[in-house]
């Protein structure tokens, strides 16, 4: 079975194998799994603390530990994912708040260090009227270049809040992971 055909999406037929296009001796162990798109291009990133948000202020997450980072693609101490080469991009971010006050306006946000305008690559959910404790996610799939870098921003708009940590799916956290070149 031609392996590397099927994973680029040739139909397999079995006249094709053992031809030179799709030779016989490829075994598991010689395939570079850094070559092959799609696979070990991601991470997901947590809060190892509460983060403070001062009211009215759009602020960096400052995500500071990891679940996993496949290529060590996400600083840690700048809080951002960049980008290790062109393509496609799906990125989830999720805001657990753990403070405020019931009917604040909160908000966050997918963009770049630059700005925390998402400007056509990114994603932004701002929910009026929210409880005491609130859980906003949004996600996004986008074309980026190489080098390019993403954070998460949030904010509340009426009170001082509070960013809940934890690497659970109760927790806050940035998932980022390469779909593929386009």
């Amino acid at each position: 079975l031609d392996v590397l055909g099927a994973i680029d999406g040739q139909q397999i037929t079995p006249a094709q194998t053992g031809t030179s296009t799709n030779p016989t001796d490829v075994v598991a162990n010689s395939i570079d799994t850094n070559s092959l798109t799609g696979v070990n291009q991601g991470c997901r990133v947590f809060l190892s603390s509460p983060q403070s948000l001062s009211a009215g202020n759009v602020a960096q997450i400052q995500f500071d530990s990891e679940v996993y980072d496949s290529d060590n693609n996400f600083d840690t101490t700048a809080n951002e994912w960049t980008c290790p080469k062109d393509g496609l991009y799906a990125v989830n971010l999720q805001v657990a708040f753990d403070s405020g006050s019931s009917g604040d306006d909160r908000g966050i946000r997918i963009a770049s260090p630059s700005t925390s305008n998402p400007n056509n690559r990114g994603a932004l959910i701002d929910k009026t009227d929210s409880g005491f404790f609130d859980k906003l996610q949004t996600s996004t799939i986008n074309k980026y270049t190489s080098g390019d870098k993403i954070v998460g921003y949030a904010t509340n708009s009426n009170s001082s809040d509070e960013i809940a940590a934890g690497s659970q799916n109760t927790g806050s956290f940035l998932e980022v992971a390469f779909i593929g070149g386009i």
